[in-house]
């Protein structure tokens, strides 16, 4: 699926841009991209930036050896300017904030492939968190999103979700889809969804993972009640994600991890894994130990980590909080918080975006008039 493959490296450097705000020129980027991806071709990064500055993602400014490339969102505002969720759709947001210990390793996992040391999938991870006595987030953590989690309606599974269905369809589709390399634009989606019409110039498999999104989301509010992180579920949930998959090693460009490939070691820890998450007993918890851990795994052949982004509102929707659709989300600061799970068995960086994550969900979908206490 090549149209993938180059929205991905579209997205990389976008990143790579939005980190100069300045601007950066193609010598220094193609300098940078090599460094962290190995040997990058300078005619095809051309073709990428011709591509990114075509639907308006980055700007050229000046002329031949002069020119210079800025992210839109810089180009546009301030950088640290506060913007409504999801107010400019086709526009990262630059900045996510990151503590100590996502900064160091950010600048791990930003070391050219070369530097960094092939690493396999490490069951102690997995069985090294127990569920009771293990914390990935903290006490002070939880007691925020909770506060702001907290949604008018009481008593009732998924009665929030219900309430803005329509409006978290279309954002849940355009974001996840977003962060696999779709290039739809959020307006775009949003006929796809509730006009049935594809955008023009759009590839049918991006279409298509809008709408398994779409269904997949769907599906989760509409069964809030009965849906559980268990093995039927999840694989009802990548079923509809990916309902033309074929099982077989799954690989990951761009990272020196190699998840695991023999299909009886991963049904074992995958069973594992759905046996600690069911009793973890705080819905955050739960919820960001999905993100972590099925990601990690890769137990399906493809689509991990959608299904991961998905799963990860069952508990919220159970327990009846806003819910977490990914929008405004950048698509470097997931990649560099999964390649820190990944490369490092580091959550740090990867729980940072988690907590902004949800902020930006929670100020979204937030009733008119109701504030979270706290």
């Amino acid at each position: 699926m090549r149209w993938i493959e180059i929205s991905r490296q579209c997205e990389f450097i976008a990143g790579v841009v939005s980190e100069h705000p300045e601007g950066i020129g193609i010598g220094e980027l193609h300098r940078a991209l090599s460094a962290r991806c190995g040997e990058t071709n300078r005619r095809t990064l051309q073709r990428r930036l011709e591509r990114l500055t075509r639907d308006g993602r980055i700007t050229a400014e000046g002329r031949n050896t002069a020119r210079i490339y800025k992210s839109r969102a810089v180009a546009r505002a301030p950088v640290h300017r506060v913007e409504e969720p999801g107010a400019h759709y086709d526009v990262e947001i630059v900045h996510v904030p990151v503590s100590r210990e996502g900064e160091e390793i950010r600048a791990r996992i930003r070391k050219p492939l070369s530097d960094r040391r092939q690493v396999g999938f490490d069951r102690k991870f997995l069985e090294s968190y127990e569920p009771g006595v293990s914390q990935y987030l903290s006490g002070p953590i939880l007691s925020r999103l909770h506060a702001i989690g907290r949604t008018p309606e009481a008593g009732v599974a998924d009665l929030h979700a219900r309430s803005i269905l329509d409006r978290l369809r279309v954002d849940f589709a355009w974001a996840s889809s977003r962060l696999e390399g779709c290039s739809y634009t959020q307006p775009e989606t949003e006929t796809l969804i509730m006009f049935g019409k594809p955008a023009p110039g759009r590839h049918a498999l991006e279409t298509r993972m809008i709408l398994n999104h779409d269904a997949g989301i769907a599906m989760l509010v509409r069964n809030a009640g009965k849906i559980g992180l268990d093995a039927f579920s999840l694989r009802k949930l990548h079923a509809v994600l990916s309902p033309d998959s074929r099982h077989g090693a799954m690989e990951i460009p761009g990272t020196v991890f190699n998840p695991p490939s023999m299909p009886q070691f991963i049904e074992e820890n995958f069973l594992l894994f759905l046996e600690k998450a069911a009793v973890i007993t705080d819905p955050f918890e739960q919820a960001f130990f999905v993100m972590v851990q099925l990601p990690y795994l890769q137990p399906f052949a493809n689509a991990s980590k959608s299904v991961s982004r998905l799963a990860a509102n069952i508990p919220l929707f159970r327990h009846n909080l806003c819910p977490l659709s990914f929008v405004d989300v950048p698509g470097l600061a997931y990649t560099e918080g999964a390649l820190g799970v990944y490369e490092l068995g580091r959550i740090e960086l990867l729980r940072d975006l988690f907590v902004w994550a949800y902020e930006r969900s929670c100020l979204r979908y937030r009733k008119k008039g109701v504030s979270p206490p706290g």
